[in-house]
């Protein structure tokens, strides 16, 4: 009788290397989508912070121009490039400047001291922040 070596992988062998390839795939593919998920997160939100500069300073000009009207509470909305930024000011404290020694009579009001709250809106992130700030 003839012994018969046999070389090569049983099908059970096959079987399990393939189930250990396509999970290690599996993780990976997840890996990767988790990290492109994560990706595009943070380059919206890093788009964002960079418009909100920009959208202070015309929310401090609107308060600028404002400052002389009689109300406390302005609202507005900028609208920049992928952005909106809706925003509401409050406000807190109004002030005359200094007499001098040889006024009279007080100058009128001209300071004024606001509470911005504002939300920023890109596509279908919503970030909201607060400042004060003060104008004349």
């Amino acid at each position: 009788m003839k012994k018969s070596s046999s070389s090569g992988f049983t099908l059970i062998e096959v079987l399990i290397a393939a189930i250990i390839l396509f999970s290690s795939i599996a993780v990976v593919a997840d890996i990767f989508s988790a990290a492109s998920l994560s990706s595009r997160k943070a380059t919206n939100v890093t788009s964002l912070y960079q418009m909100a500069p920009i959208a202070i300073e015309q929310i401090k000009e609107k308060l600028r121009t404002s400052s002389t009207q009689d109300g406390i509470q302005l609202n507005g909305k900028v609208q920049l490039a992928e952005g909106v930024f809706y925003w509401s000011a409050t406000r807190i404290n109004s002030f005359r400047p200094p007499m001098q020694f040889d006024d009279t009579s007080p100058y009128p009001i001209k300071f004024h001291t606001y509470n911005v709250n504002v939300l920023a809106e890109q596509g279908s992130l919503r970030q909201s922040f607060n400042f004060e700030v003060f104008v004349w």
